[in-house]
């Protein structure tokens, strides 16, 4: 996973299909999550416009406080540089398959 920082969050939700994941170190769920993430990404990496992406809100606190996130684990699509309303919790891998599939 791409892990997304001030320098670079710009131009890589400018375009495609972004999943961006707030988490952090110390948070179990977070963990769980990624380990679906990484399983979930290996099915797109011959799909370029389509980006697995982390933030850790301790490392980069102003991405998550932009984003308006106060609980881990986060995500949200982006599409194009336009983002989806966030979602809190794990989530299933088919579910967020679904949702990848239906942005395309």
């Amino acid at each position: 996973m791409l892990k997304l920082t001030t320098e670079n969050i710009d131009t890589t939700l400018s375009n495609g299909i972004s999943l961006v994941k707030f988490g952090a170190t110390w948070c179990g769920p977070c963990k769980m999550m990624d380990r679906i993430l990484v399983k979930i990404a290996e099915g797109y990496v011959s799909q370029p416009n389509v980006k697995f992406c982390l933030v850790d809100i301790d490392e980069s606190p102003e991405i998550a406080k932009h984003y308006g996130i106060s609980s881990v684990p986060t995500m949200i699509f982006v599409k194009d540089g336009i983002r989806s309303d966030p979602f809190v919790g794990i989530k299933a891998e088919k579910d967020i398959i679904h949702m990848i599939e239906s942005m395309k």
